[in-house]
């Protein structure tokens, strides 16, 4: 086992939410539900459960279905639970309270099916990473069709503080999951099979161990080091091995998915459930009662504290994911979606406002605690003077945001804060000089076009003067004493006729 560079031990925050078992759904009064491609149902429709909502095809959008049986009531922007607080088109669907589902079936033997099979599976069940980062888990294990994929880590380690959503799964659930980490071994042929979890779940590491027993998978107890469960981190703890940064970890012979996705994926072969709820964890000091919940997705934030039984007076704020690399939710009737893993209520004695920032004394604390090398002090000078260029020869793009950096700094300032407005700033950059050489390229695709037509109607009227000049040269030609006795007969005829004309005016007098 490598041991992970860098890294903090924050206060974990974990066990007030593991006294109770995971609780049962509930079903609300109504759903929203965020789209991510063209919904096929329209206003007025009765939907049924586990429906397909959207339309689905491999790579163009998650497919999402209907949590429960119920009425569509709305489709149109609505807020959703993200930190910029805006609006997306999602459906709103009226439950009807009878859950009802439609004919759905899982296999009995998956492997009697292919490997694409599964994969296909995955992607109409609408499956992502539960984990956070919400990317299509078809779209990850379709990508391994082109590499030898040697091991297979399913990732349990919760090292964020409050978060044990996954602990708690594992906790009650272990065989399943154990299934679910063999059809993923089976999906995607990996040779070896890892499971990773943090050496603080001691009820879960035993679960795991007994349910794992009669298989050929590996449980590997890794460090309660922070941030540990991070993609790349986890890899190189289990592995030895370290994805470069401009490389997928398919590069180097690894696939890495996620506890609470394993799980998801399970039920979407064995019983032919998409994905329709999952498990989230509630804490904060401003709940009673904080405990684990599986929810409907859809479910609002607000139904969804009311099952931890809330102080509202001492309610400061709602976090949507852990207390390091979390956000602030703008409303809390946002609707839970599939990456919400964790809802922290705060008090603020509980996390209070940071106080003003001072500047940075280079005192290199940051630099200790990154655990992927970096030099944030570097990238904070560089980030907030606009250097970009600066800032990618130094690899911001690698900063994986946790916010270690930002913890330990003694003047307070919010590193991570700067990291992501430099990001976007560079993509804002990219954005535009896409743009810029896309117009440029039409302004000289339009100025081809014009000097194409202008040389055409150069060539055309050089072509009518040939063909002009050519027909004069082509009429016979005159002699002068031809062309005098010609104008000689024309004004002798022009005389006639004026003399005639006076002999007729003479006979009329």
């Amino acid at each position: 086992m490598t041991v992970l560079p860098g890294g903090i031990r924050p206060p974990a925050n974990k066990q007030q939410s593991l006294v109770e078992r995971i609780q049962s759904i509930t079903i609300p009064h109504t759903l929203v539900l965020p789209l991510t491609s063209d919904s096929c149902v329209q206003v007025g429709d009765k939907v049924l459960k586990a429906q397909l909502l959207t339309e689905s095809s491999f790579g163009s959008g998650v497919a999402v279905h209907a949590p429960t049986s119920g009425k569509i009531i709305a489709i149109g922007d609505h807020l959703i639970p993200h930190e910029s607080g805006l609006q997306a088109p999602c459906i709103t669907i009226e439950c009807d309270g009878d859950d009802k589902w439609i004919s759905h079936e899982g296999f009995e033997d998956y492997r009697q099916h292919s490997p694409d099979t599964i994969i296909e599976l995955a992607n109409t069940a609408g499956i992502v990473g539960l984990g956070g980062a919400g990317f299509s888990t078809a779209i990850k294990l379709e990508s391994t069709s082109d590499h030898h994929i040697d091991t297979l880590i399913v990732n349990a380690c919760e090292c964020e503080p409050y978060i044990t959503a996954d602990e708690a799964l594992i906790r009650e659930r272990s065989t399943e999951l154990i299934i679910g980490a063999q059809i993923l071994q089976y999906a995607t042929g990996a040779t070896n099979c890892i499971i990773a979890i943090e050496n603080t779940g001691i009820e879960a590491i035993e679960q795991l161990l007994s349910a794992s027993k009669n298989s050929d998978i590996e449980i590997v107890v890794v460090p309660d080091m922070y941030p540990s469960g991070g993609e790349r981190q986890v890899i190189q703890i289990t592995t030895g091995n370290e994805v470069p940064h401009d490389k997928l970890p398919a590069d180097i012979g690894v696939v890495c998915v996620n506890a609470g996705t394993t799980y998801a994926l399970y039920k979407a072969i064995v019983y032919g459930e998409p994905l329709l709820s999952r498990i989230i964890t509630l804490t904060g000091s401003a709940l009673t009662r904080p405990h684990n919940a599986e929810v409907l997705l859809g479910t609002s934030i607000r139904d969804l504290l009311q099952l931890g039984e809330p102080e509202l007076d001492s309610l400061s704020k709602v976090i949507m994911g852990g207390a390091m690399m979390g956000f602030t939710v703008s409303s809390i009737d946002a609707p839970v979606i599939k990456t919400s893993n964790c809802f922290i209520a705060t008090t603020d004695a509980e996390l209070s406002p940071p106080l003003p920032a001072t500047p940075c004394i280079r005192c290199g604390f940051c630099v200790n605690v990154c655990p992927v090398n970096l030099l944030p002090q570097q990238l904070y000078s560089f980030t907030r003077y606009g250097k970009t260029a600066k800032a990618q020869e130094h690899h911001l793009f690698d900063c994986i945001e946790c916010g270690a950096c930002s913890t330990v700094c003694p003047s307070r300032i919010e590193l991570v804060q700067y990291f992501r407005a430099g990001k976007a700033q560079i993509k804002q950059e990219r954005i535009g000089k896409e743009t810029a050489e896309k117009a440029k390229f039409r302004f000289e695709a339009h100025q081809l076009r014009n000097a194409r037509d202008i040389k055409s109607r150069l060539e055309k009227r050089q072509a009518r003067l040939t063909n002009k000049e050519k027909t004069n040269t082509e009429k016979p030609s005159f002699s002068a004493r031809a062309a005098r006795l010609e104008i000689k007969a024309a004004v002798a005829r022009v005389k006639a006729k004026r003399s005639n004309l006076k002999n007729l005016q003479d006979d009329s007098t």
